[in-house]
């Protein structure tokens, strides 16, 4: 049997947290497979070992000074050395707590998820420009070391068993510009389990909480309220329109930034958009239902859970054309935009007018069901542990 670590840092993103709840709990269901949940950095004094269901989830507490190495030196002692071990790390800088793992499990296998580069937050997702900082062909002044990042990435690579890409965009920069070995790298992109079919039924009053009125066309936009998930290049875009004569109304669901209100507050259309702040997801859920379509516009995504879940409930998106994002989305389903508020604008005026988006609505369904269900990230999973294991 094998034994898989799926070991997380305590301060997690919302999107490794579905990562996480999804991808153990499908593991959980197959008899070859043993699923610990280790998460390092717990807010306790002591280690807490337990047993939900198939799972079990182990706490090691947050350390000072050595971190990394106590933290796994404490998980030897719950946690046998074997060859059927496979540790599944989803942080990066990681390289130090790589390093430990594999000297501490010296029989373990590695596998390493890239949910995020590090650098990308401070270039905005623009590759290129990281590249060329790298190549010292470009000067920063942003306070990171670039270079330092970027060698904690090469010497992780370097020591991992296997290294899973979650959009097509990210497989290239690991293969052409990390020079990592082929067949290392996975690509297997999230997947979600179909919450569409357990809620279809179920919808809140929600013209009557927030005011819309019946006929007006709704749609729809998901994510922290900040320039990396596109909010101003949609509210410039917004801004272009006539929403009142189109009688449509934006909601943006989301972490609210203090950038996003003042861009609204400056927008003519600003009766016709409402900010809800963060919803619960059956709430999201029920905006999806009545919702025309979605508008993802991040600058740079790894593999959107919010673009799945836009799919699974089979809506077309307005999508950008930016790293990860435009490996998500296709023109039978989609209508992908440059950067560009006037575009966006005429892009989102053009599904508002839209009278049939059937075709656009099955093929959004469709996608979801061919590429991101956890049943197929699951068997793609599977496929890797056996690959590293009998190599």
């Amino acid at each position: 049997m094998k034994t898989i670590f799926i070991t997380y840092y305590q301060k997690g993103y919302d999107g490794c947290n579905v990562y996480i709840s999804e991808l153990s709990n499908a593991l959980s269901k197959k008899n070859n497979l043993q699923v610990l949940v280790t998460t390092l950095g717990y807010p306790s004094s002591k280690i807490s070992i337990q047993d939900k269901g198939n799972i079990t989830y182990i706490n090691i507490p947050y350390f000072k000074n050595d971190v990394w190495m106590i933290s796994i030196c404490l998980l030897a002692t719950i946690i046998k050395n074997s060859s059927n071990n496979i540790f599944i790390l989803g942080f990066m800088p990681s390289y130090e707590i790589s390093k430990y793992i594999k000297i501490i499990f010296n029989r373990c296998k590695l596998v390493h998820v890239i949910h995020d580069f590090m650098w990308a937050t401070y270039v905005n997702g623009n590759v290129e420009y990281f590249k060329q900082i790298i190549k010292n062909r470009e000067e920063t002044l942003i306070p990171i070391n670039f270079k330092e990042i970027f060698q904690d990435n090469v010497q992780t690579f370097n020591i991992d068993d296997a290294i899973v890409c979650l959009s097509e965009d990210t497989k290239e920069l690991v293969q052409d510009f990390y020079k990592v070995q082929k067949d290392k790298i996975y690509l297997i992109k999230n997947g979600l389990s179909d919450y569409y079919k357990n809620i279809k039924q179920q919808q809140f009053e929600l013209h009557d909480k927030y005011g819309i009125k019946k006929d007006t066309t709704i749609f729809i936009f998901v994510g922290r309220l900040t320039e990396q998930k596109g909010i101003n290049l949609l509210m410039d875009s917004m801004n272009l329109l006539d929403c009142y004569s189109l009688n449509c109304m934006l909601v943006c669901i989301g972490e609210i930034r203090q950038n996003a209100i003042l861009k609204l507050m400056e927008n003519k259309n600003r009766n016709k958009i409402i900010f809800t702040g963060t919803l619960s997801k059956k709430e999201v859920y029920a905006f999806y239902q009545i919702s025309k379509f979605g508008i993802i516009l991040s600058q740079y995504e790894q593999c959107s859970y919010v673009g799945i879940e836009m799919k699974m409930f089979s809506l077309p998106v307005i999508a950008s054309k930016n790293y990860g994002v435009k490996n998500m989305f296709t023109d039978k389903s989609s209508i992908i935009v440059d950067n560009n508020p006037y575009v966006v604008s005429q892009a989102i005026k053009r599904l508002i007018l839209t009278t049939d988006i059937k075709d656009m609505c099955i093929s959004s369904r469709n996608d979801y069901l061919n590429n991101y269900t956890t049943d197929i990230m699951c068997k793609k999973y599977e496929q890797l542990f056996h690959h590293i294991i009998i190599n």
